[in-house]
């Protein structure tokens, strides 16, 4: 972890409580592409700046509930949504999309070699089938 004379230690008090990168950069006197290099090059920085970014989002999401349980404040409401759904959108997003949650994988499609196993009849049949599954029959 940085120690209070290092620029990290500047950046991530800032970050804190600004939630800001440009800004956190601007206190610590770095660049933020320095800053965005040493959370990929290192792995306690880059932990404590995403625990940093998830406190950010459960305030969000404090500050959301208490406003649905308010009647006042209602022309942020927008933009706290907007916000909610940019950090967190599973929970938050727009329901007639249809997204699967970011731990599920896309199945690879099927391997040429497999594909090459079949006849010309099973690879039209195949093809048939993936249209009517998909919608596009």
């Amino acid at each position: 972890m940085p120690t209070r004379n290092d620029w990290r230690w500047t950046f991530l008090e800032h970050y804190a409580q600004t939630r800001n990168v440009t800004e956190a950069c601007h206190a610590a006197h770095v660049d933020p592409s320095t800053a965005y290099r040493h959370r990929r090059k290192f792995s306690n920085f880059r932990q404590r700046w995403a625990d940093l970014e998830e406190e950010s989002v459960d305030r969000l999401e404090a500050e959301a509930r208490r406003r649905a349980l308010s009647a006042d404040d209602r022309a942020s409401h927008t933009l706290l949504m907007f916000l909610l759904k940019a950090h967190r959108p599973h929970p938050y997003r727009d329901k007639s999309r249809a997204l699967p949650p970011p731990e599920e994988e896309a199945k690879p499609p099927l391997p040429a070699d497999l594909l090459a196993r079949l006849s010309t009849d099973e690879l039209n049949a195949l093809e048939s089938i993936t249209r009517k599954l998909t919608g596009e029959a």
